[in-house]
């Protein structure tokens, strides 16, 4: 049966690996590029062309989650291959669809002025949920196996309550820890307070943080800086997940002798077939509007509406 669909599958993580099976399994060809695949346990093969001829042939693009960690080169785990991003810009069409997550704000603006059709898995309200989830069991697995304390009956503090900063309290919770939310906003007090969670504000955290075994960061912001840190427990385990440069003075955590990790790509580590299952929704979700859309001469914008 001739294949529906050509996606290309440019670097990325184990999830791209996995996304490109489900893909391969609907008929899609899967033509990937910069991506580890184990010949024993893959379903479809790389072709030995370069990447700009696997973008050419392709209706779907799939960028890796975040798409680039230094702001030049596309993210590829597993890879060598380095591909500049505005270079990858200019080689896609514009009735090509291109995904990935965490697109850099000038790369949006310059694929806007070029009429590019872009869907940033991490600003789909349905992908970030579910994200939140695999970010938030390897944090505390990871937690648990840096600590020689149990969770259950620590004190835990948990600085944010973002989407992931959520849903690590709600789990360390059912897990019989004694959770503290670290924030900024009083009028969130009450709220969280309902939900059986002690509460502490940012600017006061260095009269309480000696108080915490475990402590995890999720703001994208310098919090624990050398004053805090100094007093943290020396037994304690501190997990940042807070996007690079993270939110930890690393030097004076390694000063201060504390077990720290700056834990990043959560998902693509710990839960990647999960986090493939719920992309490949996605991704035939808007390839179907996509279609449709063409099919009643409809024009794009430059971002596909997250939704």
């Amino acid at each position: 049966m001739p294949k529906s669909i050509t996606v290309a599958l440019i670097g990325g993580d184990k999830r791209q690996l996995y996304l490109g099976e489900n893909l391969y399994q609907e008929n899609w060809e899967v033509l990937p590029y910069g991506l580890d695949i184990p010949s024993s346990s893959c379903l479809f093969y790389s072709r030995k062309i370069s990447w700009k001829q696997i973008v050419k042939e392709s209706q779907v693009i799939i960028a890796p989650i975040p798409f680039t960690r230094d702001n030049q080169n596309i993210f590829m785990e597993t890879s060598n291959e380095a591909i500049n991003i505005y270079e990858f810009l200019d080689s896609i069409s514009s009735h090509q669809i291109l995904f990935g997550g965490n697109f850099p704000d000038i790369f949006l603006s310059l694929a806007k002025e070029k009429n590019k059709r872009i869907f940033d898995f991490m600003k789909c309200e349905e992908f970030s949920s579910f994200n939140a989830i695999a970010t938030a069991e390897g944090s505390i697995m990871e937690a648990i196996r840096l600590s020689p304390w149990n969770l259950e009956d620590s004190e835990v503090l948990i600085i944010g309550y973002g989407c992931c900063g959520t849903v690590i309290a709600k789990k360390c919770q059912m897990l019989d820890a004694h959770v503290t939310i670290a924030i900024r906003r009083k009028e969130l007090i009450p709220l969280l307070e309902a939900k059986g969670y002690h509460c502490i504000l940012i600017d006061t955290l260095s009269e309480k943080i000696g108080n915490f075994r475990f402590l995890f960061n999720t703001a994208p912001s310098l919090i624990l800086d050398a004053l805090l840190l100094g007093k943290v427990q020396k037994d304690s385990v501190i997990i940042d997940i807070a996007s690079n440069p993270g939110g930890i003075d690393k030097e004076a955590a390694m000063r201060c002798h504390l077990a720290t990790r700056h834990f990043l790509g959560i998902p693509g580590k710990i839960a990647p077939k999960s986090s493939a299952h719920k992309l490949t929704e996605i991704v035939k979700k808007k390839e179907k509007e996509s279609k449709e859309r063409r099919g009643m001469g409809g024009r794009y914008s430059h971002t596909l509406k997250n939704k």
